[in-house]
């Protein structure tokens, strides 16, 4: 039974993704690696990052100990999404590693949006959304060395074809296919990590930060926070130059920083 299931996943890699696939829609330049199975793609980008001397795309059909912010788990199903994580070659500007996860969430919703036709949008800070249900999730993790940044890595996992979600997230998260049947992830993985690498190495003047708001799904939108150990209820009414979310509770400002918070949105 074991190898008959190896066997399906190994047939599902080379339908689903390949090192071609993925390099006949790569506009940049970029080494890829694929693998049927990963504990996690940031592990093995983090492992093989500072030996890297260029950028890295390593994508694998399943990975089983993938985690989220704050070492959550992260749900991945078996050959059920895309995941993989880019390992960004030399940053020339700090300011874009602080800002890589917006960069992030922007190529993915405009690929979701361009490619697939769906009205994606980006819930602060490192999840995309349709109709207030999560499709991706984001995870940038950096490493600096006698304050020299070691590597920046990016890793994204998008819900495809999963057949049914674990209870506790049921209701709170959704799949491609639901909405659009017709994709590559081939192409959604290329674009993703050319339009990441245009804004990193590109942007001069960080315009993408303008897109991340007009993507936002949160503000303008009431959302429950914590600050201090306090609940609060406020109205999410901007994203600054740093990404940082401005709250408005009563007459004051609060300044929430993605590390600080979780966001729930009331609709």
């Amino acid at each position: 039974m074991f190898s008959d299931a190896r066997q399906t996943l190994s047939e599902a890699v080379d339908y689903m993704i390949s090192k071609s696939g993925i390099e006949k829609f790569l506009r940049h330049d970029a080494d890829v690696l694929v693998f049927n199975s990963l504990a996690s793609t940031n592990e093995h980008a983090r492992e093989i990052a500072p030996k890297l001397d260029k950028t890295t795309i390593i994508a694998a059909l399943e990975q089983t100990g993938a985690k989220g912010t704050k070492g959550r788990s992260f749900y991945c199903g078996n050959g059920e999404g895309l995941y993989f994580s880019v390992a960004l070659g030399p940053v020339p500007d700090l300011r874009r590693a602080n800002l890589v996860t917006p960069a992030a969430g922007v190529a993915v919703a405009t690929m979701l949006c361009d490619l697939c036709g769906v009205d994606a949008r980006i819930k602060w800070v490192n999840d995309v959304v349709i109709d207030d249900k999560k499709i991706c999730g984001i995870l940038s993790e950096s490493r600096f060395k006698d304050s020299v940044l070691e590597y920046l890595i990016v890793g994204i996992g998008i819900n495809l074809n999963v057949k049914s979600f674990p209870e506790e997230i049921a209701d709170k998260a959704t799949s491609l296919d639901r909405h659009n049947p017709d994709f590559d992830p081939n192409e959604m993985c290329a674009k993703i990590t050319d339009s990441l690498l245009d804004m990193i190495y590109d942007d001069r003047e960080l315009k993408f930060m303008s897109e991340y708001k007009r993507l936002s799904s949160v503000l303008r939108r009431y959302v429950d926070f914590e600050s201090g150990g306090t609940k609060l209820t406020g109205i999410a009414s901007d994203i600054n130059k740093n990404g940082n979310l401005v709250v408005v509770v009563g007459d004051r400002n609060y300044i929430i920083n993605a590390g600080d918070v979780s966001i729930t949105l009331i609709n």
